[in-house]
């Protein structure tokens, strides 16, 4: 069996619970929204459900280390991070991993505890201090895993700012600068058994605009935990679990998340902090438009949400043309 598991290990890694060669489950992703608003941070990696005492292996041979404290007690090996165990091998000391056994067996480094909220084991990969890399993506991910689930997501629109204490709802016609919010979540079919948890990547377009790839999570740590995972979470619905209330129109770019809008009064070939002074001038005329956010996981499963939506850039939109006139799809 070892010999047929490494031999799928040319670009792929073992889980590191039995059986390492075969899909498990996935309860939860890298970047998903933990703690409070309070204290927010980003999930550093992924939840494998098992059942409490499943006993856990070290992937690579290196030096163990031990380290935590109450339901977070953890054993590193390498940057391999295995999290909620007791019965831990403890002291530095050499320990075998799975890549590196044929006829021996590998050695164990701790078992499943008792965890509160749904018996787990947090597998994370990353030095200590971060970054941490997304399991389900390095190396094509641990051996066997798939998902074809897809997403699920709604959205609805905002005035800019409403990231803050102060939140205002816009209904109807649009005007001005523009957070787009997404209600998400995937279905992970991974291990044959469904669970939820956050997505991979948002887009947003609004006709001609985009698609604007927004929200992306390859890596955590960074982004930073703290007042970063509040542009991407909603505050005023942080949830740490699926469906995530997420700011679809803030970006992720070189791993620092941007606080960004869509202006609709926006100077045609100007930035977007720059206004028009006229309709004649604006990049987004009075009219209707179809403004859309995709919501993905990392195997390229995705759901698209679209709602049509009035922009006014003057005061008068009696004169608008008709829907059947303007109405365009991305």
């Amino acid at each position: 069996m070892a010999s047929i598991i490494l031999t799928i290990l040319i670009s792929t890694y073992p889980w590191p619970i039995r059986p390492f060669g075969s899909a498990l489950q996935v309860s939860a992703t890298l970047g998903d929204a933990r703690e409070s608003v309070a204290d927010p941070r980003f999930h550093r990696g992924i939840d494998i459900p098992a059942s409490v005492g499943t006993t856990v292996y070290s992937i690579i041979s290196d030096t163990a280390r031990w380290d935590g404290s109450g339901v977070n007690t953890y054993v590193r090996v390498g940057n391999y991070w295995c999290i909620h165990l007791e019965d831990r091998r403890k002291g530095d000391s050499l320990v075998l991993g799975i890549l590196d056994t044929i006829n021996t067996p590998p050695d164990t480094i701790g078992k499943m505890l008792d965890y509160p909220n749904g018996d787990h084991l947090h597998f994370q990969i990353g030095p200590a201090g971060g970054p941490f890399e997304n399991p389900l993506s390095r190396n094509g991910g641990p051996v066997g895993y798939n998902d074809t689930g897809s997403p699920t997501i709604t959205i609805d629109f905002w005035r800019q700012g409403s990231e803050g204490d102060t939140a205002q709802q816009l209904v109807g016609v649009l005007d001005g600068r523009v957070d787009i919010r997404a209600c998400c979540q995937d279905t992970q079919t991974s291990g044959g058994v469904n669970n939820t948890s956050g997505i991979y990547k948002l887009t947003w377009s609004v006709d001609t605009v985009g698609p604007i790839q927004t929200i992306i999570f390859p890596q955590v740590q960074p982004p930073n935990n703290g007042d970063s995972v509040l542009l991407v979470y909603d505050r005023h619905n942080y949830r740490t679990a699926s469906p995530f209330y997420c700011w679809a129109t803030n970006r992720i770019v070189n791993n620092q998340v941007e606080d960004r809008y869509w202006n609709t009064k926006q100077k045609d070939n100007q930035p977007d902090s720059v206004d028009a002074e006229s309709l004649e001038v604006a990049r987004f005329k009075d009219c209707y438009y179809w403004v859309l956010v995709k919501a993905y996981d990392i195997r390229e499963n995705f759901d698209v949400a679209k709602d049509k939506e009035t922009d006014r850039i003057q005061d008068d939109v009696s004169e608008l043309p008709s829907f059947d006139d303007v109405q365009k799809e991305v």
